[in-house]
């Protein structure tokens, strides 16, 4: 018998039969990836083939497609500790097909995984790297593992999953560095990796190959470690809308290619090292949120800010910003969240109208203007848009 993670596999002797034929058929023909198995390991594969074995002695008709499935599900499911997830519905029950498996997501005709949405799976528990059985599962569009106790490097078998759409990784325990293999996942449109290594532990950088994914519509890296600067290549991503990398320790200049991405939504580049002016931004029509605070940012205050018509928030904390607030701000009629710090180079006044815009959060300006408006701060510890 063998005792792995408070289950005990002891196989009769027919079970042991088919673990025996499909070890000496099964694998080799239809996983030849796997490395060797041995009888009563309690390697995650292992016990996985002894689980698979039940079903044939059973006589349940799956074919060879959906034992090969099965077998890395539950090679995951084994690997990555199931038996503690929150919620493991239907997962090693002999009487649902697996697709019907909490999180996984099948094509139509049941025959590939198109999705495995296991999100929260092991909070708070060690952290643990992903099997590399996971990625013989090519035909994945969508992975969400968030928040579920992912250590280990940086899985380099995600480079194979060519056909992701989505991949979202964010809060966990992955070390190492992102490559730039990542330019191989050319079909993404969601990459949320914020916070997926602790404490700056995952390293990246936007190398030019990185440019090559121009299908990303989100791409969220805050709190990872930028090696180097953002460049100029960032204005490849011509579809993307939500750009998050705050806290990432970039240097070096604002490029002006940021104001290229006219599909932008939101923008957070809080928290690096910038030291430039800010780039003209005035083409970015659809931008909501522009978060650019505590940087070394300097020079003349962006009056082509007042020409972006949906903008609600906008974080220039650290910033020392020089000249007058542009009268256009008053056409800012959104506006909710206005933070420009301790510029003491700055002068001129904000819109009273915004102190009674729906949503409204706050408004800090230099201590001199304050008393010119009700509602503003000068307290420079209140950071009212940090966190929006």
């Amino acid at each position: 018998s063998c005792v792995c993670e408070q289950k005990s596999y002891q196989p009769t002797h027919k079970i042991k039969e088919e673990y025996d034929g499909l070890k000496g058929t099964f694998i080799p023909n239809f996983l030849p990836e796997i490395p060797e198995l041995h009888d009563l390991s309690c390697d995650a594969a292992n016990v996985a083939l002894y689980w698979l074995s039940q079903y044939v002695q059973l006589e349940i008709d799956f074919n060879m497609n959906d034992w090969r499935l099965q077998f890395l599900l539950v090679t995951f499911y084994v690997h990555h500790k199931g038996h503690l997830w929150e919620n493991s519905s239907g997962w090693l029950s002999n009487e649902v097909h697996f697709c019907s498996w909490k999180g996984v997501i099948c094509s139509g005709t049941n025959d590939t995984i198109i999705g495995l949405e296991l999100p929260n799976i092991l909070n708070g528990h060690q952290p643990i790297p992903l099997p590399e059985e996971l990625f013989l599962l090519t035909n994945l569009k969508l992975i969400d593992f968030a928040n579920s106790s992912i250590g280990g490097e940086f899985p380099s078998g995600l480079y194979n999953l060519t056909d992701l759409v989505y991949l979202d990784l964010h809060h966990n325990h992955l070390t190492g560095s992102i490559g730039s293999e990542l330019a191989r996942l050319s079909n993404l449109r969601v990459l949320n990796l914020n916070d997926a290594g602790q404490n700056g532990k995952l390293k990246f950088e936007l190398t030019n190959e990185f440019s090559q994914l121009t299908y990303l519509e989100e791409l969220y890296l805050s709190n990872l470690s930028a090696v180097g600067t953002l460049p100029a290549e960032i204005q490849s991503l011509t579809d993307i809308q939500y750009l998050d990398m705050k806290n990432c320790g970039f240097s070096g200049t604002l490029p002006s290619e940021l104001g290229l991405l006219t599909k932008l939504q939101y923008l957070n580049l809080g928290g690096s090292s910038f030291s430039s002016s800010i780039p003209d931004l005035s083409r970015l029509q659809k931008l909501a949120v522009l978060d650019l605070g505590e940087n070394k940012l300097e020079g003349p205050f962006p009056s082509e800010i007042s020409k972006l018509p949906l903008l609600q928030k906008l974080r220039l904390t650290g910033a020392e910003l020089t000249g007058v607030l542009p009268t256009e701000l008053t056409e800012l009629h959104h506006m909710v969240c206005f933070d420009v710090g301790t510029s003491t180079g700055l002068s001129g006044t904000v819109p009273d109208a915004w102190c009674t815009n729906a949503g409204f959060i706050g408004i800090s300006i230099p201590c001199f203007q304050v008393e010119e408006c009700l509602c503003c701060t000068c307290d420079t510890l209140a950071d009212p848009c940090k966190e929006v």
